[in-house]
């Protein structure tokens, strides 16, 4: 339970350090695009969140790996398929 605790903190972290950059990203793209406008018009034009920015964690690793340690254990997984 610790490790896949670690592990959902580091994917949390990560999904926050994404969305950072994408956010960053944002701003330098519509800081860009208000530098080469031309008129006050075009200003209106720049898009200031031209990218959505995700920012939910991805625990799939987490969970498989604790899944695993959990078989290795002597658990027993069990897998279900919706069809």
């Amino acid at each position: 339970m610790t490790t896949k605790q670690v592990c959902y903190n580091a994917m949390g972290q990560q999904a926050q350090n994404n969305a950072n950059a994408c956010h960053q990203q944002n701003n330098f793209s519509y800081q860009a695009c208000v530098n080469r406008a031309q008129s006050h018009d075009d200003v209106k034009k720049c898009n200031p969140n031209p990218q959505y920015c995700p920012t939910n964690p991805n625990y799939w690793q987490c969970d498989e790996s604790y899944r695993q340690c959990f078989a290795t254990c002597g658990g027993t997984v069990n897998v279900y398929k919706n069809e």
